[in-house]
Formats: C-alpha cells, sequence, structure tokens
C-alpha cells in the first residue's frame, strides 16, 4: 500500500507541474535573472511549490478517504500551519518580503504547530520546549530554502529526506505521519523531472519553506514521545545536508559581518561548483551525501553501540568538508 500511495503522488504530481507552470507564465510570476546569484538566462516560472502542495493534498485525501475530514488537533495546527507557509512563499515569489517579516511570520507558524501540539518535550518547563520547537521549525525551513539555489538540488534533497523519515516514522507506529512524508517525498520526485538541470520550472519559496516546515514538523511531532538519546541523532543525520547549509552559510556571513538573513553566493554547492564541479556533479553528490547520512542514521538506530563512533566519524567529515569549502575564493555578490 505505501508502494502504491508513493508512485500515486509522483503520478499526480508529475500531472500538476506542467499546469502550474502555464499558470506561472500567464500571471507572469518568473524568477528573471536580474542578480548576480542567478545565473539561468531566461525568466523560468516558480509555482512549484504549489503543485508539491496539491499532489500531496490530493495523494492523502486519496489515501485517507474521509478519514482525512476528521483531523486531530495537532493534524488540523499542521494544515493550517503550513497554509500560513504556502501564504509566505506565494506572496514572497509574486511581490517579494523582506527578510525579517518572512522570519516573523514563519516564527508565527511554527507557533501555530506548537499551539496545536506539535512540541519538543525536552524540558520541564513549556516556554523552553516553545522556544526549541519555533527556532527549529523556521531553521528548517529557512534550511531548505538556502540549498534552492540549483536545478534539482533543494526538491531531490527533500525527496530522499523525506522517504528516510517516512521509515523512521513506520518504526515509530506512526503510520498517519509516515504516509505523509512518502508522498512528500514521491510528490518532489515527481516534481523533479522538470526540475533538474535543466529546469523547466522551479520551487520557489512557496515549495523550498513548504518543505522545510513539513519535515520539521514531522520530526517535532515523533520526537514528543521520545525520551533524550540516540534516537535524536537520526533525524538529526537524515536531515544533514539543510541542517549543515543553514550554520555553514550563517557562520560565513556572521564572520564576514553580514546579516545572515541577506544572500550571498557563499551556499557549500556553489563552492563546488568553483572548484570545478558541474552543476549535475554537484547535485548528484549532494544526493549521495544525504543518503550516506540518512543510512548512517538508522545503523545507529539499529545498532547504537556504535553511536559515538559514528558520530565521531561523521563530525571529523563535516569539519573536514566545512574548512575545504570554506577556503573556496567565491565571487562577491
Amino acid at each position: 500500500m505505501q508502494l502504491i500511495i508513493f508512485f500515486l503522488a509522483v503520478l499526480i504530481c508529475v500531472i500538476l507541474t506542467p499546469i502550474a507552470r502555464v499558470i506561472a507564465k500567464k500571471l507572469n510570476i518568473l524568477d528573471s535573472p536580474n542578480t548576480d546569484l542567478k545565473k539561468h538566462r531566461e525568466p523560468i516560472p516558480y509555482l512549484g511549490g504549489v503543485a508539491i502542495f496539491a499532489a500531496i493534498v490530493i495523494s492523502m485525501a486519496i489515501f485517507e478517504g474521509d478519514s482525512i475530514l476528521m483531523l486531530n488537533d495537532q493534524q488540523r495546527g499542521l494544515l493550517l500551519g503550513t497554509l500560513i507557509i504556502l501564504l509566505i512563499g506565494l506572496i514572497d515569489d509574486m511581490k517579494g518580503m523582506t527578510p525579517k517579516i518572512k522570519l516573523v511570520l514563519q516564527l508565527f507558524a511554527a507557533y501555530i504547530v506548537w499551539f496545536h501540539g506539535i512540541s519538543f518535550s525536552l524540558f520541564d518547563h513549556w516556554y523552553l520546549n516553545m522556544a526549541l520547537t519555533l527556532i527549529w521549525v523556521a531553521g528548517l525551513s529557512n534550511a531548505f530554502n538556502l540549498i534552492d539555489i540549483m536545478d534539482g538540488l533543494a526538491a531531490g534533497i527533500a525527496a530522499i529526506c523525506s522517504l528516510f523519515l517516512a521509515l523512521l516514522l513506520l518504526l515509530s507506529g506512526d503510520p498517519f505521519h509516515s504516509t505523509l512524508m512518502i508522498v512528500v517525498s514521491g510528490s518532489c520526485l515527481g516534481f523533479l523531472i522538470f526540475n533538474f538541470k535543466p529546469a523547466k520550472i522551479y520551487l520557489g519559496d512557496t515549495g523550498s519553506l513548504l518543505l522545510g516546515f513539513l519535515l520539521a514538523c514531522t520530526v517535532a511531532n515523533w520526537a514528543k514521545d521520545q525520551q533524550l538519546n540516540h534516537h535524536f541523532i537520526v533525524p538529526i543525520l537524515i536531515l544533514g545536508i539543510p541542517i549543515f547549509e543553514l550554520f555553514f552559510v550563517s557562520i560565513l556571513r556572521i564572520k564576514a559581518g553580514k546579516s545572515p538573513l541577506l544572500g550571498s553566493p557563499d551556499h557549500f554547492a556553489l563552492r563546488l561548483i568553483r572548484m570545478g564541479f558541474s552543476v549535475k556533479r554537484t547535485v548528484v553528490l549532494t544526493y549521495v551525501c544525504s543518503i550516506a547520512f540518512g543510512a548512517i542514521g538508522f545503523l545507529i538506530l539499529f545498532f547504537h553501540n556504535f553511536t559515538y563512533s559514528f558520530v565521531a566519524l561523521i563530525l571529523a567529515f563535516v569539519c573536514f568538508a566545512a574548512h575545504r569549502l570554506s577556503q573556496v575564493k567565491i565571487n562577491k555578490a
């Protein structure tokens, strides 16, 4: 059944993405190459995120049937928060939005899901759990937004991460969110057919924020029933690529005296391009690293006696990669 819903989501997104592309062109919702950060030659339609959202909703409605109308409080909160994130992305893609206002609205969406019971429960005080939940949800949403700077990168990483999370949730006895992650993965894969280089449509902020938000909320919901042990390392590793990008870019921008919220060409993927990799090789290499991180996460899950060894190995690799990439000369934006 899980395999059926996966391919259903792929098929629905394959059908909807060209429609979203046509609508974006007619409404002039296009990503024009008007800054140094944008290397494409012709305007590319946005609204890929709308196609993915629609594919997720339709797939879940088909799979869940009438029960989709009987959502519990947490599921209603997730839906409401997702709609807010979708609206934020649409406004930003169509008219633009300042980074500070966008961040405030993302924190509001994160507050909505926390208010409805999607929260970490690591601390004895509710306000600490709320703060951690808001930082996590807004942070990961922006992390996926950061890696959406190359054809096929964000959508492919989201497909890989959500598939690993689906397996984690299935093992944890959470069929609803496991199915949701399978649908997200299938929708991303269907979209990737049109988004891999050369991209015919982009995710836009609508898509990248949506994917980061859904994955972040899913992990927070999983974590509320977990004790603080080696299990917590698993989703961190699964989401290792966007988390790495968030910290890597933020630290470099702060060191350079810049705001982490302002764009500049310091992303790890752009640095790999400067090192001589092609766009396709950079994207595929990132896919491979994401799969490796997820696989190591599950090794820790089943062979927790080797947790410290695995973590030490990953940390050594991440530190080496971060140092090597930080030495690459980049063009100033």
